[in-house]
């Protein structure tokens, strides 16, 4: 694996970015977790242990990715306003659906028919 081979050149998009950056953190993550598994006599883990700690100090683990928890947020809104399920959830609750709110349940649907007419 030489230097850079297989690297794509930078986007310099912002969202690219934070999911990017979003992936080291959970690789790193999994690294971090994955070091125990190693003996500590074994080659690999002193240089496993050295690549996970250059890592962290450019991307903590403890360190949330800028924008990712108010990019998915917007995405679950977005989501959920366009899901016909959720909208009658809404609605039912009393929420910004258009619909008035409170009321009993059922409200707005028609008594079923009477027995016999």
């Amino acid at each position: 694996m030489g230097s850079g081979a297989g690297l794509n050149a930078p986007s310099g998009n912002a969202g690219a970015m934070a999911m990017a950056m979003s992936k080291v953190h959970a690789a790193l993550k999994d690294l971090h977790e994955q070091i125990s598994q190693f003996s500590l006599s074994d080659p690999r883990y002193k240089g496993l242990t050295q690549a996970v700690d250059i890592l962290n100090k450019h991307f903590p683990i403890s360190e949330t990715v800028p924008g990712l928890q108010k990019t998915t947020l917007a995405g679950a809104q977005a989501e959920a306003q366009q899901s016909p399920m959720l909208q009658a959830i809404m609605r039912g609750a009393g929420g910004p659906a258009g619909a008035a709110p409170g009321g009993p349940p059922g409200a707005g649907v028609p008594p079923p028919p009477a027995a016999g007419a």
